[in-house]
C-alpha cells in the first residue's frame, strides 16, 4: 500500500523504463505483473474509497506493528515469501515439515 499526504503523480515513461531493470522485472514476473497499465490498475482507490476501507482499522505504529507479525502468516510462509519460496533464493526458505 502506498500513502502520500500530496496528490500522487505517476510518470508513466519513467514507471515504464523503471519496470524492465532486471531486479524489478524478475520481482514483477513473480507477482504475475505482465506490463504497466496491469501495475497501475492496482491503485483503486480514491480517497473517499479508501477511508471508508480503513474506517475500523487501527494504525500501525511503532509501538504497534501487528503487521509485521501477522503479514508473514497471511502470505504462505513463515518468513512472508508465500508463492515466491521455490523462486527465490532455490527455495532455501520453504517450510520443513
Amino acid at each position: 500500500m502506498v500513502g502520500t499526504l500530496a496528490p500522487l503523480r505517476i510518470d508513466y515513461q519513467r514507471l515504464k523504463t523503471h519496470m524492465t531493470e532486471p531486479r524489478v522485472n524478475q520481482d514483477l514476473t513473480l507477482a504475475g505483473v505482465r506490463r504497466v497499465d496491469h501495475f497501475l490498475s492496482f491503485f483503486v482507490f480514491d480517497e473517499a474509497a479508501f477511508t471508508e476501507f480503513v474506517r475500523d482499522v487501527p494504525p500501525t505504529t511503532d509501538d504497534r506493528t501487528v503487521i509485521d507479525f501477522t503479514a508473514p502468516r497471511f502470505s504462505g510462509s513463515g518468513f512472508g515469501l508465500g508463492q515466491y519460496t521455490a523462486s527465490v533464493g532455490g527455495g532455501r526458505w520453504s517450510r520443513t515439515s
